[in-house]
């Protein structure tokens, strides 16, 4: 037997369904089976899969979604978690394609279907339980009216800031490089030395370059620590003294050569001695 509009909405409420969408479930219910809970599609999706009860639950195949599918309220449970899954609403063809609008209704009261047992009414309700599932699906419109409202506000602004945290991220990574680029060729730069010959070694601590066109500064003479005088070896001593003794050979040869060319002359001038 078919389930009517009101028991539709009633048997999607029981299921923990949301109120505020209980008219446009009925609805898609109504256009997948036409309210028949024992309805069964076997060549869903193109014989793909096959569709069981009232909301033509599938799992992609041709396997029973469950042993009680044609229970009205197994059937509804199982659609609540498909809605309330990723896809949506838009697990339902029906829905999609538009087809549940021509079975939309407007002020019908959700009624309990006949043998199932719960807290929803089977027959007319009081004024004060309809003020209060209206109040109710009110809030639940309101509800899933700011959630979808904001749902495209709250995605593109976790995606604007993990953009900006991903461009943060990237540019210390850049500084962080680039100054440690800078360390490295400045540690680089400063053990490098200049060998005699020219070459360029690296040296384990910084050593001052001399300039190639300089020459090299010439040993400081070591110094008598009591006279303060240099000290001279061996070699040079001699050869100093050496040098004093010619430079004194040389004076007396110049003094003999002088002397030399003077004596005649002086025996010209000045008689030899005890002659007048």
């Amino acid at each position: 037997m078919a389930l009517s509009y009101a028991e539709l909405e009633g048997v999607w409420i029981q299921a923990g369904g949301n109120k505020a969408v209980a008219p446009l479930m009925a609805a898609i219910a109504l256009a997948e089976s036409g309210g028949d809970p024992n309805a069964k599609n076997a060549t869903d999706n193109n014989g793909r899969q096959t569709s069981w009860g009232l909301w033509q639950i599938s799992d992609g195949t041709h396997n029973e979604v469950s042993p009680t599918w044609n229970n009205p309220l197994t059937n509804a449970k199982l659609a609540v978690a498909k809605y309330n899954g990723p896809q949506g609403l838009s697990a339902w063809g029906t829905y999609t394609s538009g087809a549940y609008k021509k079975f939309m209704q407007g002020g019908v009261v959700p009624q309990n279907p006949s043998g199932i047992n719960g807290t929803q009414p089977t027959g007319g309700t009081t004024q004060a339980g309809i003020t209060s599932d209206i109040g109710g699906a009110i809030a639940d419109g309101l509800l899933s009216g700011f959630a979808a409202a904001m749902g495209p506000v709250l995605k593109w602004g976790l995606w604007f800031l993990e953009t900006a945290l991903g461009f943060v991220v990237m540019a210390g990574g850049v500084i962080l490089l680039v100054q440690s680029s800078e360390t490295a060729r400045s540690a680089e730069k400063s053990v490098m030395r200049v060998t005699p010959a020219g070459r360029l070694e690296t040296s384990p601590s910084p050593l001052p370059v001399p300039s190639l066109n300089r020459p090299a500064p010439k040993p400081k003479p070591e110094t008598n620590p009591y006279s303060g005088k240099p000290v001279r070896d061996a070699k040079s001593e001699q050869a100093r003294r050496t040098a004093i003794k010619n430079a004194a050979a040389a004076k007396r040869i110049q003094r003999a050569r002088v002397k030399a060319a003077r004596e005649p002359e002086d025996y010209e001038l000045k008689p030899p001695k005890g002659k007048k």
